[in-house]
């Protein structure tokens, strides 16, 4: 109810107002992971994208019981690796165990989007086994057929 209705999509809450499909938001970070622009189009300034990608916050998280770090706007990689095995991966992880980052080593971004709002047991293992795969398929060190970009 509260999170599809119009009142919570029009709130624009910095920490939840994300709003796209997969395919839009996995664009969006794969042009942060290639600096801030994308087939000519810049999205951020590469100084508001280091600024993003400092760390500011560190701490255990009190509702997870994980670490957690943040950036201006993104959460950043942890020992908990959220975002995959990219150690410098930053991004957002979202309601129902869904995953959105870049990975800028790899040039690669991706969004994990579910179709069910999922609550249990953290962490959510699907989002997990996906990246290490992704990771695995774009990572010449991991996987010795891939080219680099």
């Amino acid at each position: 109810g509260l999170w599809n209705s119009a009142d919570f999509r029009a709130a624009e809450l910095p920490g939840a107002g994300a709003h796209g499909t997969a395919r839009s938001i996995a664009r969006f970070y794969a042009c942060l992971a290639r600096g801030g622009e994308l087939d000519g189009i810049r999205v951020l300034k590469e100084t508001t994208l280091e600024s993003g990608r400092r760390r500011l916050r560190y701490g255990i998280e009190p509702l997870w019981n994980s670490p957690m770090a943040y950036g201006t706007g993104f959460e950043l990689q942890t020992g908990s690796a959220v975002f995959g095995p990219a150690p410098d991966a930053f991004g957002h992880a979202g309601m129902g165990g869904s995953r959105h980052a870049a990975w800028p080593t790899e040039r690669v971004g991706f969004s994990y989007a579910t179709n069910q709002l999922r609550t249990g047991p953290s962490p959510d293992r699907r989002p997990l086994r996906l990246l290490e795969a992704l990771h695995a398929a774009v990572n010449p060190a991991v996987n010795p057929a891939v080219r680099p970009l």
